[in-house]
């Protein structure tokens, strides 16, 4: 088994792998009239100005991935038939991340390896784009029940159309949303979500037609999350991201009140429950 340990990766390795990834839960606003899709005529010219560097990873600082690194933090490589490059693999779950790689270690006997949480904004930047190292070959690999969920989702709403849209096992990432739901930052900002676990999306549209049955009616589609990024750099953008929100899969929502819009009770912690490495690989 084979790892990454040139200098500068592993210096880049280990800044992120000391800083953790934090996320408060938003809350639902009463707001339903943000011009977010609406052509550019309607709104102001500069709303669609691409978004730079900064911007995006900015956007992304909400979601953490997860890596296999080994004892000199170098990322674990695995080796695919037929293809001449080795593999680095980044997921969105710590539970998928052991699945692959615990029956490995198990196999590579003595192999002392981590996994290990990553912030997806300078992981994609300088890993994925800049693609610059030698034989290796970065794959984002998405929950595969999201991917049939969006597959499915995919189907009904263009029935007898083909689609090869998340037919990928990697660097195909489901991204849900309603262009209608607004939820209110810790600034106060009203921004639509985009949820990479679809039964979170689903969970903040019903709260928000149990809070207001006559005003909303929810309508959830799905892209893809490499085509965003693009787009939200492109000139020819449609809508402006600068308004919207990503928000990593959380197994339980805070629950909204029934009458009005207001939270109930917060969670204790407004981090993700990140489980330890120790837990995952104790022998």
């Amino acid at each position: 088994m084979k790892t990454i340990t040139d200098k500068a990766l592993f210096l880049y390795i280990l800044s992120l792998c000391s800083n953790s990834v934090a996320f408060s839960v938003p809350k639902i606003s009463t707001r339903q009239s943000l011009n977010l899709f609406s052509s550019s005529s309607e709104v102001d010219d500069a709303a669609f100005v691409p978004m730079s560097r900064e911007a995006v990873e900015s956007w992304l600082a909400t979601i953490p991935v997860y890596a296999v690194l080994d004892e000199n933090q170098g990322l674990v490589l695995l080796q695919e038939e037929g293809n001449d490059k080795e593999i680095a693999n980044f997921f969105f779950k710590a539970e998928t991340c052991n699945t692959l790689y615990e029956p490995i270690k198990k196999e590579n006997e003595g192999a002392d390896w981590d996994i290990s949480q990553l912030g997806l904004g300078q992981v994609w930047f300088d890993l994925f784009l800049a693609n610059d190292t030698p034989g290796v070959e970065y794959r984002l690999v998405p929950d595969t029940k999201e991917v049939e969920r969006a597959r499915m989702m995919v189907e009904q709403n263009s029935p007898g159309e083909p689609s090869e849209l998340f037919k990928a096992r990697y660097n195909e990432i489901p991204v849900f949303l309603d262009q209608r739901l607004r939820v209110k930052t810790d600034s106060g900002e009203d921004k639509v979500p985009m949820y990479l676990d679809l039964k979170n999306c689903m969970t903040t549209c019903q709260q928000a037609m149990d809070a207001s049955p006559d005003d909303y009616e929810s309508e959830i589609s799905v892209a893809e999350l490499t085509n965003l990024l693009h787009e939200m750099q492109s000139e020819d953008a449609s809508c402006d991201f600068r308004q919207t929100i990503l928000i990593p899969p959380i197994e339980e929502l805070p629950e909204l009140g029934k009458k009005g819009i207001k939270s109930s009770t917060a969670p204790k912690n407004d981090e993700p429950q990140l489980m330890s490495t120790d837990d995952l690989w104790d022998d």
